[in-house]
């Protein structure tokens, strides 16, 4: 089976091609819908034909990334307290406050496309789509042809695979 991805821009367009895939049932399919929020797609998130995925949902429940974040060092806090942008510290250091990196290590949309199994090179292109507010029809079938045909009726915007 191969993953074939609709690009929608309506609600709309997703459901009726969720319709034309479970009335032609001519091949084994697997559908999913991915939104970015539940609250951008009400249509989408109230149906329950189709498994629906939240992409900021499962980036919230991953939680914080706390444990991911390596110390870089400290710097003495004052007893004072620690003024910010402050290079030196008045009077006697009362503890230390850790100095964390982050280097730009969040897990993302794109991460969360890939996770879920979207290929590789295409979580960049379905992961700004998301951003911009348009919807995922994911179709994992043995029929590419017939798969981009009924999205591409739907309303699909692009179909990649």
């Amino acid at each position: 089976m191969t993953v074939t991805i609709g690009i929608f821009k309506k609600e709309e367009g997703v459901l009726e091609a969720t319709k034309m895939f479970q009335t032609a049932r001519t091949n084994d399919y697997n559908l999913r819908i991915v939104l970015k929020n539940k609250e951008s797609a009400p249509i989408l998130a109230s149906q329950s034909d189709v498994p629906v995925e939240e992409v900021y949902e499962i980036l919230e429940a991953r939680g914080p990334l706390t444990d991911r974040v390596a110390p870089l060092g400290a710097v003495p806090l004052a007893a004072g307290g620690y003024t910010a942008g402050s290079v030196g510290a008045s009077g006697s250091p009362a503890g230390f406050v850790p100095v964390v990196s982050d280097l730009d290590d969040h897990p993302g949309t794109n991460d969360v496309l890939h996770d879920i199994g979207i290929p590789e090179k295409h979580a960049n292109e379905c992961g700004d789509a998301l951003e911009v507010g348009r919807y995922l029809l994911i179709l994992e079938t043995d029929s590419e042809e017939e798969a981009e045909s009924l999205l591409r009726l739907a309303g699909a915007t692009n179909v990649v695979y």
